[in-house]
């Protein structure tokens, strides 16, 4: 890590503390200006202006969105690409209750810092703004579309840290694949009470559908979820309702058994239908989000720089005991280049996520010293990479599969 009598790693550490008082100012500026996905104005000017103050390139409304972007630095070669990920939308009612204020201002903070010692090596340092994490607007799943698109082609690593609460960080927690549906029904009205027997009842096969699938959940792998809700079931309870419709969500830690899972779930639509004579319809509802890979190397890497700062790195057998939990287009990602996004936890209470009690843990004074230290470790896995090129070897080699 030192060149001559320069250690550049502990240099660019040194610059967190410099500009601890600029990353903690946008994950504050963030926590006041809560925006949903696809509306994140606020934030990627702030972010966008903030990368362009510090000399970075930025490739605003990347493909189209118009609250993504791309901004890079370049050092003595663009080899490596390291890529940050910045996550910026938040949870309607609730804010960032799930914690991406400290997402986007750990990836900004962490870029910034190794900008000021990049122009000394080899290597180039991208932040890479994905809105819409959380599933709104047109850009839901904006890292998906990126992925399709090709932006993380020519990038050698992605690193993110997400917040979390508990006593552990995390690098190898599984993500599931997930696909939505809309399911639709369609019967015929008749007279409830005068002559019921001449209609057919759209929501009885939305019922007898949900009926199937409880029966189904006995039945399937403990990493799989199947879940849903009615989102209309008819006008007036003296008619039969001649229209139902419904959202189902199906999860599993493979594709290939999401694939068998969905076509259970199909068939208790197609029961459901047979048994009331309605007609039925479905419909994929946004992306499919694939399940994360695990590259036990880049974890490796990062599980040293998260005990370096002071976190306690959860153990093999904790995540076991977990198993897989929930889902993210990040998994996607993995897909297509070695990646990982860290867990690290801002407080040691048992606050769950996605509530205002997350939202207000991120400020906190703890919650804010472990912002910077969370920014810390993505610039010491970052450095570590642009640093030894046998240790980035070795993660694309797991990516290959060699």
């Amino acid at each position: 890590m030192n060149s001559g009598n320069r250690n550049y790693k502990l240099e660019a550490l040194s610059w967190v503390d410099k500009l601890s008082n600029e990353i903690l100012y946008i994950s504050e500026y963030l926590y006041r200006n809560p925006e949903l996905g696809s509306e994140e104005y606020k934030a990627y000017s702030l972010l966008t202006q903030t990368l362009a103050k510090h000399g970075f390139k930025i490739e605003g409304e990347l493909l189209g969105m118009k609250t993504a972007f791309k901004a890079s630095f370049t050092g003595l070669s663009g080899k490596p690409k390291i890529a940050f990920l910045a996550e910026y939308d938040a949870l309607p009612g609730v804010g960032h209750g799930c914690g991406h204020n400290v997402i986007a201002a750990t990836a900004v903070g962490a870029a910034i810092a190794i900008s000021k010692i990049i122009p000394e090596i080899n290597g180039e340092i991208m932040v890479i703004g994905t809105p819409a994490e959380e599933g709104n607007g047109p850009y839901a799943g904006s890292k998906i579309i990126m992925v399709e698109k090709g932006v993380f082609k020519d990038i050698d690593a992605v690193l993110m840290m997400h917040p979390t609460a508990g006593r552990y960080a995390a690098t190898r927690t599984e993500a599931l694949a997930v696909q939505s549906f809309k399911v639709v029904f369609r019967g015929r009205t008749a007279h409830a009470a005068a002559n019921p027997e001449m209609g057919i009842n759209a929501l009885n096969a939305v019922m007898i559908m949900f009926r199937g699938i409880d029966a189904l959940r006995q039945h399937i792998r403990r990493d799989a979820r199947i879940h849903g809700i009615i989102v209309k079931g008819g006008e007036a309870s003296n008619v039969i309702p001649d229209y139902a419709e419904a959202r189902i969500s199906i999860r599993a830690a493979d594709i290939d058994y999401l694939n068998i899972l969905k076509e259970k779930v199909f068939n208790c639509i197609r029961g459901a239908a047979i048994m009331t004579e309605a007609k039925y319809e479905v419909e994929e509802v946004g992306p499919l989000y694939r399940e994360k890979r695990i590259y036990h190397k880049l974890a490796d890497i990062v599980d040293k720089n998260l005990e370096e700062n002071g976190f306690k790195v959860m153990p093999m057998e904790e995540y076991l005991r977990r198993g897989p939990v929930a889902s993210t287009d990040f998994g996607n990602v993995t897909q297509v280049v070695p990646a990982i996004s860290a867990s690290i936890p801002i407080t040691d209470q048992n606050i769950p996520g996605h509530s205002r009690e997350f939202a207000e843990a991120t400020m906190t004074e703890e919650g804010k010293r472990r912002t910077i230290l969370s920014t810390k470790v993505l610039v010491g896995s970052a450095m570590d990479l642009l640093l030894d090129k046998n240790l980035l070897e070795e993660v694309k080699r797991e990516f290959r599969g060699d």
